[in-house]
């Protein structure tokens, strides 16, 4: 549950004469954050171990959004710091 105080921001910014992408999404928060290994394992592909097991992970959300953009010749970035909150990066051609 976010907190009270937990925000949520949606940026379209305008993209410049000379940039190579011609449209950009970013969504960020403020929230608990994610630590490095848990921002890898949220980007991964779901694969299963090599106990024929699935990974433990809380959803299919980021590799699912993440493989639809990239269908669309896009890409997805994430940032995160514990603590600071999570920013996404989609860019699309």
């Amino acid at each position: 549950m976010w907190p009270p105080e937990g925000q949520i921001l949606v940026e379209a910014p305008k993209p410049g004469p000379d940039d190579e992408w011609s449209s950009a999404i970013v969504i960020s928060d403020n929230g608990r954050g994610m630590a490095p290994e848990d921002l890898a394992l949220a980007m991964a592909n779901v694969r299963e171990g090599e106990d024929g097991q699935m990974p433990a992970r809380s959803g299919l959300g980021i590799p699912l959004a993440r493989q639809l953009i990239e269908a669309h010749g896009g890409s997805l970035e994430l940032q995160s710091e514990e603590g600071a909150g999570t920013t996404a990066i989609i860019l699309l051609p």
